[in-house]
């Protein structure tokens, strides 16, 4: 089975497995090491965000599954996480899973801005800034969009909570 195979057929496997607790599959992709031993990598998400035990549970599910289909040959490593705030959002489930979010818009062209998520809206991606105004660029111009933290904001709840 080709490896775009495998990888289709890991996410038949996963769907039963993350159904129930509304956890997404962003990626499943299996690479090689050059040595010969291969790394299954799967990511997975939901609005929220997702616990370490819960990447266990699916984790060892998942290992189970793969042990009895016995679709990778020979031995193999299975990386089961969720994305850092570096993942890419790249289409409208991506933008709805973290809508609300502060994100990190990164034109080709001109500066990176910061705000609020507002959406991916047909093409174009929109945010709100700290001055509560509405910014928005087509998906084709940017280089990139990214969860990032609102420094402020988190400074802004610290101060309350020692207060």
């Amino acid at each position: 089975m080709s490896e775009y195979g495998v990888e289709n057929r890991v996410r038949e496997l996963l769907e039963p497995i993350v159904e129930e607790s509304g956890i997404e599959i962003l990626k499943v992709s299996l690479v090689g090491n050059g040595k010969g031993k291969k790394t299954l990598r799967v990511f997975l998400d939901r609005r929220g965000g997702i616990e370490t035990n819960e990447l266990e549970q699916v984790s060892r599910a998942l290992s189970l599954q793969l042990d009895v289909e016995d679709l990778i040959q020979g031995t193999f490593n299975l990386e089961v996480s969720s994305p850092g705030l570096d993942w890419p959002l790249l289409n409208e489930a991506d933008f709805t899973r973290y809508a609300g979010d502060w994100i990190r818009v990164e034109p080709y062209e001109g500066e990176a801005v910061e705000g609020r998520n507002l959406g991916l809206r047909g093409a174009c991606v929109y945010l709100e800034d700290r001055q509560g105004r509405e910014h928005s660029w087509p998906q084709s111009g940017l280089r990139r969009v990214i969860r990032a933290i609102d420094w402020s904001s988190v400074s802004r709840r610290s101060k309350k909570k020692r207060g």
